[in-house]
């Protein structure tokens, strides 16, 4: 393995940074001339990320490398996240909006607590039945894996959190401005819904010792 200094990793990294978001400039006029029948910008870059993922994996196996590259949640909720979201909810046209609120409120609101219902009982009924497990590290044979009703219900709260981004990503407002408009409302819904029935459930945790076995 090539051992790399921390400034020869600095560099390395914000060259391949500057190197994929080129890339990224290139598909992007590619597929707004060309417009292809399938396939979209995110998919690309999706790849172009995992490709670059593996290569820094296989330049060093230090574990600093890893580390000082790790990708930070925080800059991406509060500096990429917004730049994404704000810019198409402030551009977004209100009138088509809040014409479809009522839309907007089923798919954001009923939907979620749908989706939250269902995925909690389908954890909490395939974990009852043993099918999830992981593996022991002592033997190497699975084990059930050791979970209760906090666990399950957090979860469940995270999933039932739809991604609009890649979904707002894919539609043209100016074609289709209440598809636009229903999506990008519903994931806000769905986002403000999932963020409180998470904190609910976070709230919990001194009850953690309750079950549903009956």
């Amino acid at each position: 393995m090539v051992q790399f200094t921390p400034d020869q990793l600095n560099q390395l990294f914000f060259l391949m940074l500057l190197s994929i978001l080129f890339m990224f400039f290139i598909f992007e006029a590619y597929f707004a001339k060309n417009k292809p029948k399938f396939g979209h910008t995110t998919g690309v870059i999706v790849c172009i990320g995992m490709l670059a993922s593996y290569a820094i994996f296989k330049i060093s196996d230090d574990p600093t490398l890893m580390s000082d590259l790790r990708f930070n949640e925080s800059v991406f909720f509060e500096l990429i996240l917004p730049a994404i979201v704000f810019p198409s909810g402030f551009n977004m046209r209100r009138k088509k909006f809040f014409r479809n609120i009522k839309t907007i409120g089923k798919f954001g609101f009923v939907g979620t607590l749908f989706a939250f219902s269902i995925y909690t009982a389908m954890t909490y009924g395939v974990w009852s039945a043993g099918l999830i497990t992981k593996t022991d590290k002592d033997s190497g044979e699975q084990v059930p894996l050791e979970w209760g009703m906090f666990e399950i219900l957090s979860i469940c709260a995270l999933l039932c959190s739809s991604d609009v981004i890649a979904a707002i990503s894919m539609i043209d407002y100016n074609d289709q401005p209440k598809l636009f408009s229903i999506i990008y409302g519903e994931g806000v819904f769905n986002d403000i819904v999932s963020i409180i029935l998470f904190g609910t459930v976070q709230g919990m945790k001194p009850l953690s010792s309750f079950d549903f076995s009956w």
